[in-house]
């Protein structure tokens, strides 16, 4: 280690003195402040240590805590869309299965028979937890409505989107955006399904979101598992006969 010029080598033992005579110089200079200021600035050193090494932690901790937040959020997403995503796999299958065994039952009827019928099923059967079938309409291969049943109701708007919709998606089974509002509902999505060997060769089938109320009890128990504990005492008190409401 060299000092100012001209340079040459410090000896161990006189670093080590400079650092104990710096040492005596600090100390001298605050026993020349006083007891009052120097109990101040100890405090006050020690107060910043701990407020700092808490500040260290705890954001540290908030940090953690909204990591685990978020990917407990993306993981109830992914599982969300999973559901969804199979759900509408199992309306194309219902549709290609319940068409067959509707064109069985009724041999050369009406489509609209088969139309009304598709959604009557689906009203039946009802096995989705976030949405449900609110209409269905019948296309022939070049995309012209053949017969509808529910909700939207058809227009001459909506029949040349219809018709572009079968012409944009060659593929069997398609979700897509919904075509139109439903009144009194929100709509979901519309699900586009080719029925090979029928008559009405494609189904355009119509979902609306289901309300908090209609829930599958399934998500409602799922959910309620969330709520706090101050939430569900007060969910069974209400419930119950005492504190039920007249």
């Amino acid at each position: 280690m060299c000092d100012a010029s001209p340079c040459r080598w410090i000896e161990p033992s006189s670093r080590s003195y400079f650092a104990s005579s710096a040492f005596v110089t600090l100390a001298s200079r605050l026993r020349r402040l006083g007891l009052q200021r120097r109990i101040m600035l100890y405090v006050t050193l020690g107060l910043a240590a701990m407020f700092g090494t808490l500040a260290f932690l705890g954001l540290g901790a908030i940090d953690q805590a909204t990591r685990l937040v978020f990917r407990e959020r993306l993981s109830t997403a992914y599982t969300t869309a999973g559901i969804i995503e199979r759900d509408f796999g199992r309306i194309a299958a219902d549709v290609q299965e319940t068409s067959r065994l509707l064109s069985t039952t009724t041999g050369s009827g009406s489509s609209r028979l088969r139309a009304a019928g598709l959604l009557e099923h689906f009203a039946r059967a009802n096995p989705y937890p976030f949405f449900e079938v609110s209409g269905i309409w019948l296309l022939d291969p070049a995309g012209h409505v053949l017969d509808t049943a529910g909700l939207p109701a058809t227009a001459g708007a909506l029949d040349s989107v219809a018709a572009s919709l079968v012409a944009t998606h060659p593929e069997s089974t398609a979700v897509l955006r919904p075509i139109a509002a439903v009144p009194g509902a929100f709509a979901f999505a519309t699900v586009l399904v080719r029925i090979p060997g029928m008559s009405p060769s494609v189904a355009l089938v119509h979902t609306t979101s289901v309300k908090l109320g209609r829930l599958h009890p399934r998500v409602l128990r799922a959910r309620h598992r969330w709520d706090p504990p101050c939430a569900s005492r007060r969910r069974r008190r209400e419930l119950s006969p005492r504190g039920r409401r007249s």
